[in-house]
């Protein structure tokens, strides 16, 4: 079923694929006898778009799994790329409950090797289909603690429905608000459908009363973040592959799809936007015009040296294309004459987990060789993570996609029109459209059947059809092109005049815009933490995501992240200049007042500036395997001082107005047993800080300065308000104690006490007092506790609870001081956040105690104490409020170390984490996963056994 590297990812794919067997065969011989007689050929449709036999489908079901939205990706091939001269496109598949997108590239689908279904990973190819749970049928709501607007991913569904359905939906949904703004005609379906008009208004009226809104800025509201999340995904598909979607044109189906495309298409700057003809059914148009096909795959690892013969690639390509061949000849029915083959390879960096595929060419590969197929592995990975490594490149294996040659398809071409106006008798009635505040009165509804090649048509205005409406923006022009499909283009003139009425518009940040703004720093947020663990080395950082970044704005408050701010620590440290290009590195503990805690954590900070002006941070720190120090991995059990647990790295710049100081990193990488790797994962780290860098700009741009910053302003503000709102109702007016124990420090010395009272002040506020916590160790379990990362996990505690979309932030406690003599107000422009000054959580720590140890103690270890801090949170908070308490046993970090000598001379070195534990609560689960960090997964044992000297009989915990 799965002939390649990868145990897990073998066995769970074999396993679907005969847990599926059984019930597909059965169902699809009972269709082919069922149309005996009624079909020549019976062809099901495969996940990565193509079409399989009977007789393999049966035999491979498991390729099939993700099917159904692979229809209308090649339903977009063939309608328009294979039709028209657009052939870059990113697909919107707006439905009722989400919305998937996808890429094609020369008329092309991208095609990713694994398939997500439910839990599992499933290595079987699919086309690249990204899903959001955005969908007409998404329902908007507002916490109670937040006040905030929230739109799905839960959905109404098909019953009760959106509102306006009249089936007894009373929640205000995405089609509910494009209702109440005139975007859906009140008849649907031909005019056999009447909306209940009326039913959203009241849904969506609730909503504007939960805001503090009126009806139409909530309705905007609605759709504006439905389409937010829409453009989130958009970016996944292009700018997270290194793509420019303003390269691509951007096409729109499905029900909701075209009512949403202009919207979408204008925030992406893909264009022309295309609406092709009946959108609500162009999967089925896709699954009656694609292409048998069948793949074959092999592991074949080797390492690309000129010692790796061209000719011996090529034979084994060929031995692929005879068994590829074969089985489209005897079991799919296509002569070869009538196959052609495409060449791939899946090649890594030696050490990275992912592969990337690369298409090769037959000639190229036998002139070029071994040299060809590095080049085109080292282009894809510097397009998609912005950089090339100096390490060995790995070929994995080799793949054959045999295919039929495409037979020709005829497309009606629609009539010319006489003039570019349509006729009066294709309107289909008007209606009132608001957009931006303004109602826009008699807009015309256009009926698409009567629309013919060469009409065009002005925002604002909506083209109806029987399965699906088409809304065009004011300042947008929608032409109808040869076979049919609406291309929405800018109206240059109007948009002009869009331009300046915006740029004229308030300066404020109303509720709206920052709801808009906080999910785009979410989305950002994403983008970083999924380069990092895909381009990285260190198992710590790939596998157990022990990686945490931070955007935050330029006092240093944390606005999307983790572990709350790095940035506020090292602002009050460091005393050089702050400038354009400036990249911050450090690991020392001491230097940042725990902002990290061993020196096994590297962290980057980056400044980025817009015009002059600084407007924000990003920072990510990650988890190295190696640090130097007296043990293999840099976490001794035995240290008594930092001194022993490897390299110092004081905050330094490492790069000083874009000139990076390789001669620091040089004498860093000599300090280290695998240098190799840790070039990696700084490369990974300041590529993803980059890339937020880059999202931070664009907001700034797009938002301009007033706007930008006071929407920043408005999410601290936010934040602030809301954890005052749950001290205030759930935390108990008289003190509460907690005290948790460490068995030892690992040299039999113990136990040790970790001590916390959580009272509550007459001012509302929350105090944390560790008095009681044992002194400093001479071991390495000392934990240097960040005062702002342990508010910051009150913080998440406490609001996850009642708001889990939230997106996290700094607000609730307060800034750090700068004095005016400090670096920071030496900055020609800054800004300092005006929300409330006064902080909500204190916390006291004595110092010279395990949480606050005194430099040079030793900290290497300080996992364990991490996680009896998480175990004192848990009972301090959940002791009088179930809502926060998990069951005892924050479990521990126990980490397993390999290393030694190979025969040959070279060093080889193993760190990761083995197990750990997320307790239950009393009222129901906890946090999501297994381990200490959730997103934990284990290292590929096949991995280990390729680039270490062992084999592993057992691997439990």
């Amino acid at each position: 079923v799965l002939p390649e590297l990868a145990e897990y990812e073998r066995t769970v794919t074999t396993v679907a694929n005969s847990y599926l067997g059984p019930q597909v065969s059965k169902y699809l011989n009972n269709l082919q006898k069922s149309l005996e007689g009624k079909t020549k050929h019976l062809r099901i449709l495969r996940s990565d778009g193509g079409l399989s036999s009977v007789a393999l489908a049966s035999r491979f079901p498991v390729t099939l799994a993700l099917s159904g939205p692979a229809g209308g990706v090649t339903g977009v091939v063939s309608a328009v790329a294979n039709q028209t001269e657009y052939k870059n496109l990113i697909t919107l598949d707006m439905g009722g409950t989400s919305t998937d997108v996808a890429l094609i590239q020369d008329g092309i689908p991208r095609v990713r090797r694994e398939t997500e279904v439910g839990d599992l990973i499933i290595k079987s190819p699919s086309v690249d289909v990204r899903t959001v749970g955005a969908g007409g049928g998404s329902l908007a709501s507002v916490p109670a603690v937040t006040k905030a607007l929230r739109v799905g991913p839960e959905s109404a569904g098909a019953v009760p429905g959106p509102a306006a359905y009249g089936k007894g939906g009373v929640q205000a949904t995405v089609t509910d608000a494009n209702v109440v703004l005139g975007y859906l005609p009140e008849y649907l379906l031909g005019g056999s459908f009447k909306l209940d008009v009326a039913a959203s208004k009241a849904a969506v009226q609730k909503i504007a009363d939960d805001l503090g809104v009126g009806l139409y800025e909530a309705a905007e509201g609605i759709v504006k973040i439905a389409n937010e999340t829409m453009y989130g995904a958009l970016r996944m598909v292009s700018v997270e592959r290194g793509l420019d979607p303003r390269d691509f044109s951007l096409v729109a189906f499905g029900g909701a799809g075209p009512l949403h495309a202009n919207a979408v298409g204008k925030l992406i700057g893909a264009y022309p936007v295309i609406v092709p003809p009946s959108p609500g059914v162009l999967c089925a148009w896709g699954d009656a015009t694609t292409l048998l096909r069948h793949e074959v795959t092999m592991t074949w690892i080797r390492v690309l040296t000129s010692d790796v013969e061209t000719s011996t690639i090529v034979e084994e390509y060929d031995a692929l294309v005879k068994r590829a061949g074969e089985v489209m000849t005897k079991e799919q029915g296509v002569p070869a004459e009538q196959q052609v083959y495409k060449y791939q390879a899946d090649l890594r960096y030696a050490g990275q987990a992912i592969t990337l595929t690369a298409d090769l060419e037959r000639e190229d590969l036998i002139a070029g060789g071994v040299a060809y197929m590095k080049d085109s592995f080292e282009a894809a990975h510097e397009k998609l993570f912005t950089y090339r490594l100096p390490s060995d490149v790995e070929l994995i294996n080799l793949r054959v996609v045999a295919e039929e040659v495409r037979p020709p398809i005829t497309t009606q071409v629609l009539a010319k029109a006489a003039v570019p106006t349509p006729p009066s008798d294709a309107i289909s009635g008007t209606t009132t459209l608001v957009y931006e505040g303004v109602h826009h009165e008699g807009c015309t509804i256009w009926d698409r059947s009567k629309l013919l090649q060469g009409h065009e048509i002005h925002g604002p205005c909506v083209v109806t059809e029987m399965d699906s409406n088409t809304l065009v923006l004011p300042g947008f022009v929608a032409k109808v092109d040869h076979v049919g499909n609406i291309l929405i283009f800018e109206d240059d003139q109007e948009a002009a005049s869009a331009a300046a009425a915006k740029g004229s518009s308030s300066s404020g940040a109303d509720k709206i815009v920052v709801d808009i703004f906080e999910n785009a720093l979410g989305n950002a947020r994403n983008e970083m933490d999924t380069l990092v663990t895909r381009a990285s080395m260190s198992p710590g950082i790939r596998e157990q995501q022990d990686e945490f970044n931070v955007i935050a704005e330029p006092g240093g408050k944390m606005l999307a992240g983790q572990f709350g701010s790095f940035i506020g620590s090292f602002l009050q440290n460091w005393t050089g200049t702050i400038e354009d290009g400036d990249i911050f590195l450090t690991n020392d503990p001491y230097s940042v007042a725990g902002a990290i805690s061993h020196l096994a954590d590297w962290l980057v900070l980056m400044p980025i500036f817009a015009a002059g002006k600084l407007i924000a941070w990003t920072a990510n720190f990650g988890h190295m395997s190696d640090d130097g120090g007296e043990v293999p991995g840099s976490l001794p059990c035995t240290a008594n001082s930092i001194y022993e647990e490897g390299i110092q790295i004081p905050v330094v710049k490492l790069a000083s107005r874009g000139v990076m100081n390789d001669e620091l990193l040089r004498v860093i990488h000599r300090n280290i047993r695998i240098p190799e790797w840790n070039k990696a994962d700084l490369a990974a780290l300041i590529a993803s800080c980059t890339l937020a860098g880059r999202r931070m700009k664009e907001l700034y741009a797009r938002f301009g300065d007033a706007t930008y910053f006071a929407a920043i302003d408005e999410l601290l503000r936010r934040n602030k308000k809301a954890i005052a709102n749950i001290i205030e109702n759930t935390i108990p007016e008289h003190p509460v104690y907690m005290e948790d124990w460490l068995d030892d420090d690992g040299s039999g010395v113990g136990p040790w006490k970790l001590a916390c009272t959580m009272s509550k002040k007459p001012d509302g506020k929350l105090l944390f007092d560790f008095s009681g916590t044992y002194p400093q160790s001479p071991s390495s379990i000392n934990y240097y506790l960040s005062e702002n990362m342990f508010k910051m996990f009150i913080g998440i505690y406490l609001i996850t609870v009642f708001d889990p979309n939230n997106v996290v932030n700094d607000g609730f406690h307060e800034a750090s001081d700068f004095s005016p003599s400090s670096t920071y107000f030496l900055l020609r422009h800054f800004h300092l956040p005006s929300h409330c000054q006064s902080q909500l959580v204190e916390t006291y720590i004595p110092e010279g105690s395990l949480l606050k140890p005194v430099r040079p103690a030793a900290v290497s270890c300080r996992t364990h104490a991490l996680g009896r801090v998480m175990d004192l949170i848990n009972g301090l908070l959940g002791q009088k409020a179930p809502e926060f308490m998990n069951a005892g046993g924050f479990s521990d970090s126990p980490h397993f170390f390999y290393s030694g000598w190979r025969e040959d001379g070279t060093w080889y070195q193993l760190y990761q984490i083995a197990f750990g534990g997320i307790p239950a609560r009393p009222i129901g689960d906890g946090m999501d996963g297994h381990s200490l960090w959730p997103g934990m997964r284990s290292v590929s044992n096949e991995f280990l056994e390729l680039y270490y000297p062992l084999r592993i009989e057992t691997y439990d915990t």
